[in-house]
């Protein structure tokens, strides 16, 4: 861990939604399974089963993005849009689920290990070029930084605030 977040390596998954309301979520984690456990909660394994329908809902209607940032000593390293890999049915059946995330794909697009020391839990990550690596991107990222930053976990940008709300909403992937 870096002790602070400078030149901190991590996974950004940045889900942005354009529905009434404009907002992101985004989930902060150092390890790739981290990553995968989200997704698997978010589009199939949720407990509650209309969180499930609705995050599919968005995915089917093209209301959110799902972008996976690797981000290497503080610098964008790469990027993976995620939305071709996940494949769901048009209408949500709890009893007879047929969606799929293609994990072939997914690992072979995305690192399974990261380079340099690790953001770890408590620590806020510094993006210290996010103009220059976010430039030809759609991200929230830029309008984040430099005055907010990211913690390690989960948080929510919505109305210009920043804040670790969905954490009450979703299994953390790395409650240690």
């Amino acid at each position: 861990m870096t002790g602070d977040g400078a030149a901190a390596s991590c996974y950004i998954l940045e889900r942005q939604f354009s529905t009434q309301l404009d907002w992101t979520t985004f989930f902060v984690y150092n390890r790739r399974d981290h990553i995968r456990l989200l997704l698997t909660e978010l589009f199939f394994d949720a407990e509650d089963s209309d969180r499930v329908e609705s995050t599919r809902g968005d995915h089917v209607d093209d209301h959110e993005t799902s972008d996976l940032w690797v981000i290497e000593g503080g610098r964008l390293s790469g990027h993976v849009d995620l939305r071709p890999l996940i494949d769901v049915p048009d209408v949500f059946d709890p009893e007879n689920d047929e969606g799929r995330i293609d994990w072939s794909a997914f690992d072979a697009a995305v690192p399974a290990d990261l380079r340099g020391p690790l953001l770890g839990r408590g620590e806020e990550l510094r993006l210290p070029a996010v103009d220059q690596d976010f430039a030809a991107a759609t991200s929230d990222l830029p309008t984040l930084y430099p005055g907010r930053r990211l913690g390690y976990g989960m948080n929510l940008w919505m109305n210009g605030e920043l804040s670790d709300e969905p954490a009450a909403y979703f299994t953390d992937p790395d409650p240690s």
